[in-house]
């Protein structure tokens, strides 16, 4: 994908609260994304925080992803979406944290 990676480090940082070396990585997968759609569907949410894609957005919504990892979990099903409508239909399991911060 191109893309501006000063911009999106800055959003992925102070609007998306994400920490730097996750905002590292989530650019170097994002770099080997090649779709024209999802290049389509990350130009438009770095100009303004729309997202283009209803799986996308059922993405972050149901497993609770900020867009950037939403973009790249869509990336590896684009050409499976049977397996993707799967994933979509399990439903997330929020677990509370351990108190001595062990766990998810």
């Amino acid at each position: 994908m191109i893309f501006d990676k000063n911009q999106l480090r800055a959003i992925l940082v102070d609007e998306e609260q994400v920490a730097d070396y996750e905002a590292d990585l989530i650019i170097e997968r994002l770099e080997k994304v090649d779709h024209p759609h999802l290049q389509q569907c990350l130009d438009q949410w770095l100009q303004n925080r729309i997202v283009l894609d209803a799986t996308l957005e059922n993405i972050m919504e149901k497993k609770k992803r900020n867009f950037c990892s939403a973009l790249l979990t869509l990336s590896v099903f684009m050409d499976h979406q049977e397996k993707m409508e799967e994933i979509l239909s399990v439903p997330t399991i929020k677990r509370k944290k351990h108190p001595f911060g062990r766990g998810g």
